[in-house]
């Protein structure tokens, strides 16, 4: 066993770990560089992800079930209204307003990944510790 390394008791204990090793080795020494945490003493880390194909082709079969699947509620409703109403003018608008769903699908599905859920995670903002 690795100095590092806590010690496994049972098999939850190890599903724990390998929780922690699915986020990958270098996404953890991050972490707790950024809250200066012990890694025996922080515990399992939680991850947010979202499938970037998932939420591209929900919005390309019902839009705009992508920004659901982001859990983005509100934005949902939103673009649902303005593609009703951008339907009822003209077809050609709501066409260009649901690629722009599908881009902005996209978008936010790759920054959920990449802030672990934080859609305004802004590296410049100190955080506090835990």
């Amino acid at each position: 066993m690795e100095k590092d390394e806590p010690h496994l008791d049972n098999d939850e204990d190890k599903d724990i770990r390998d929780l922690i090793t699915d986020i990958g080795e270098e996404e953890t020494k991050k972490i707790d560089k950024q809250y200066e945490i012990d890694k025996e003493k922080r515990g399992p880390l939680v991850t947010y992800k979202k499938s970037i194909g998932v939420s591209l082709l929900l919005t390309i079969l019902i839009p705009p079930f992508g920004q659901f699947y982001n859990g983005q509620i509100l934005k949902g409703i939103l673009f649902m209204l303005i593609s009703f109403i951008l339907g009822l003018i003209s077809g050609i608008f709501s066409l260009i307003f649901w690629i722009f769903m599908m881009y902005d699908a996209y978008k936010n599905s790759k920054l959920i990944n990449k802030n672990n859920g934080n859609y305004f995670f802004n590296e410049n903002i100190k955080t506090k510790e835990i």
